[in-house]
């Protein structure tokens, strides 16, 4: 439900107790992420739930993380979603992967090796949206980044 994901978004959000320790970030990434596939309630109630909830949570999930070593299996997760077969999926994950980065920012980059793949095969994808959502997310990871990201392809 939003609600829920709003109140673990406020956890994450005003943690400063580190609250989210290893043992918690790993029994919630799952869960968190799995939600990306949750298509019930329609596409409208998707899309909205998605947008609106589930990456900002995503996103302040990996801020409040009290270990900085479960940022790469967050970051594969994430990329494993964009092999979903549903097109819908592989575009949130691609939104999703971009918050990422803005949270991460430089410390992102040491994730880039891993995600280019996943990138380069979503150029490539055989609906047009997720390949222009593809295309925009490579943009505006180089605009965070402040590199471009060619020479990884």
């Amino acid at each position: 439900r939003s609600s829920d994901l709003d109140c673990l978004h406020k956890i994450f959000l005003y943690d400063t107790q580190r609250f989210v320790s290893k043992e918690r970030a790993e029994a919630l990434m799952m869960p968190l992420l799995d939600q990306l596939e949750n298509q019930l309630g329609g596409e409208q109630k998707f899309q909205e739930r998605v947008t609106e909830h589930l990456i900002p949570c995503i996103a302040q999930f990996s801020v409040a993380m009290a270990d900085d070593s479960l940022w790469k299996p967050l970051n594969y997760q994430i990329l494993l979603k964009m092999r979903d077969r549903s097109p819908k999926v592989r575009f949130a994950a691609l939104i999703t992967l971009v918050e990422l980065v803005g949270k991460l920012r430089e410390n992102y980059v040491v994730l880039l090796p891993e995600s280019i793949p996943f990138l380069a095969e979503l150029m490539e994808d055989e609906c047009e949206e997720v390949e222009h959502q593809c295309q925009k997310t490579i943009k505006q990871m180089e605009v965070i980044l402040g590199e471009p990201l060619q020479s990884y392809f």
